[in-house]
């Protein structure tokens, strides 16, 4: 399945999908204004924008909200320099429209050739608003809908960087493998490295990554992976967005080879409104072995789909619910399966610049046939929890805290295990 957190959100080039709104509490004199204006910015009418926000700038000349509204239209209009002068106003104030505001931000910046600064305020995005549309858009490719927000220039060719390194202990370590059976290693800390590179060839978007896990006294379960993506996204008005990809990783388990699988999938978002945003995104994955293990060979199709509503409190910032299923048929039937997942979560901005991150899941699989040791065919039950705190310490550098637990019940009892995962990382962006 492809439900789960990402661990790393990042590029240079973002897309937004513009759909402001009139806040509430502006007096009435001003609401008519503010309400011509946000709609003239959803028509990429800038000058007509222009004129109907500076009209409630008259009525509410520091309102940090209406000074991003208004620097939007100003950026569309090439007058970067201007933009940026509000956005960094707005931004010293405080303003709803955060995330909006570091995004455009990073592009004026990016227009007016100050790259630093723009690394500075993206970096700052992902942060703060990880789950933001601005900040999830981090990592798409391709051509993006309104006037002049696709870097050009000095960002035509972005390269981009991130490593992660993670201490943890594990009390039931599992084979790395699909055919996870509750295996009864003894309890075990353990060492994770990630890294990742990417560059974009305008539209295209190619990244690699390679990731080692080593335990410290099971070393049957030390794993080496290494994953080539390429993607691309296409825009179709200013709510629809379509990203076909295309990855193939290998795996190794203690040096030795054992599987390789190509994904294929094509991701669906829209952006309704100001809240909810869903994703849609079939799939399709074929896995090779060596001979040993050519029983898993097979092919893997299904569809995941996630609603995430952002909402405008102190702390709690976003809340998905997601739903996905798949059928993977092997070439020894017995290890074919279907099964459903359903995942909840919730993010939250705590005191501290802590951001707090909590998942809930719940997964239902039938294996396709009897197994052969067994006599029956086997059925799963899993139940998972997990809580991340991270923290940045500066532009590039953030600090996070994760535990988990897992619960797996089956009616072949082997197969049923407890398991409790306690890592804390460092995680590179740049």
């Amino acid at each position: 399945m492809h439900i789960g957190l990402g661990l790393v959100r990042m590029t240079l080039a973002l897309t937004v999908v513009l759909s402001a709104v009139a806040p509430a509490a502006w007096a009435s004199d001003a609401t008519l204004p503010v309400e011509s204006g946000a709609q003239a910015l959803r028509e990429r009418a800038w000058g007509e924008a222009e004129d109907h926000l500076r009209q409630a700038l008259v009525v509410w000349p520091n309102d940090p909200d209406i000074q991003v509204l208004l620097a939007i239209s100003l950026y569309h209009q090439g007058r970067s320099g201007d933009s940026r002068d509000l956005l960094r106003r707005a931004l010293s104030k405080g303003t709803r429209y955060e995330a909006r505001a570091l995004y455009y931000l990073g592009m004026a910046a990016m227009d007016l050739g100050d790259r630093a600064e723009a690394d500075r305020v993206f970096a700052r995005l992902v942060e703060r608003h990880q789950d933001s549309p601005e900040a999830r858009k981090v990592g798409e490719a391709g051509a993006l809908t309104l006037k002049r927000e696709e870097p050009t220039g000095i960002a035509a060719h972005t390269g981009e960087f991130a490593a992660l390194g993670l201490l943890g202990y594990d009390d039931h370590p599992d084979d790395i493998s699909d055919q996870s059976d509750g295996s009864t290693a003894d309890a075990s800390a353990y060492a994770l490295a990630y890294f990742a590179i990417g560059m974009r060839f305008r539209p295209i978007h190619l990244r690699a990554s390679y990731t080692h896990v080593d335990y410290f006294t099971v070393d049957r379960l030390d794993a080496d992976s290494l994953r080539l993506l390429a993607d691309r996204a296409f825009y179709v008005g200013e709510r629809d967005s379509y990203v076909p990809r295309y990855s193939v990783r290998m795996l190794l388990l203690e040096q030795e080879f054992y599987e390789t699988r190509h994904d294929l999938s094509l991701r669906w978002n829209r952006r309704w409104n100001e809240e909810f945003e869903s994703d849609v995104t079939p799939y399709a994955a074929y896995k090779t072995h060596p001979a040993d293990y050519s029983g898993e060979d097979g092919w893997v199709a299904g569809v995941d789909t996630r609603l995430t509503r952002y909402v405008d409190r102190t702390h709690l910032r976003s809340a998905y619910a997601a739903l996905g299923g798949d059928v993977f048929q092997a070439r020894d039937e017995y290890l074919g399966w279907n099964e459903v997942v359903l995942a909840a979560g919730v993010h939250i901005e705590a005191g501290w610049r802590l951001g707090v991150d909590l998942g809930a899941r719940y997964r239902t699989r039938f294996y396709a046939a009897t197994h052969p040791a067994f006599g029956e065919s086997r059925q799963d039950h899993h139940v998972g929890i997990d809580a991340t705190v991270s923290r940045p310490l500066t532009d590039w550098l953030i600090v996070q805290v994760n535990v988990e637990h897992d619960a797996n019940r089956s009616n072949i009892d082997v197969f049923s295990y407890d398991r409790n995962v306690v890592s804390v990382g460092v995680l590179v962006i740049y």
